[in-house]
């Protein structure tokens, strides 16, 4: 299993939510930085065909701020999988698309984990 376009395809919302998520115990004024992301994820314009489009989901390859947007957007959806599980790794790392994962348990349990 894995993500198709990823940038283009993260619902507005769970994007902001997982940002404040993560930035809630920051000391950073997190409502204020998901307002800038929201300006930014709602002015996504480009030009194809010499016409102007608007993007209304997800967020631009080309803008800065999308490869961490989408890495919290990840590490959100991660976490809130995890913490669901009734069986669990031994040890979970995950950076970028690469993931390492220490299993201990039956293979059956880590079909049903998978």
């Amino acid at each position: 299993m894995g993500m198709e376009s990823l940038y283009s395809n993260i619902p507005h919302q769970d994007g902001l939510n997982a940002c404040k998520f993560f930035l809630e115990n920051t000391g950073t004024d997190a409502d204020f930085v998901v307002k800038l992301i929201k300006f930014i994820l709602t002015r996504n314009y480009f030009e194809f065909d010499n016409k102007i489009y608007l993007q209304e989901t997800g967020t631009a390859m080309g803008r800065k701020m999308a490869p961490q947007y989408a890495n919290l957007f990840m590490a959100k959806l991660e976490s809130d999988f995890l913490s669901s599980c009734p069986i669990r790794p031994l040890a979970y790392y995950c950076y970028i698309g690469d993931i390492l994962i220490i299993w201990t348990k039956s293979e059956s349990q880590l079909k049903t984990f998978h």
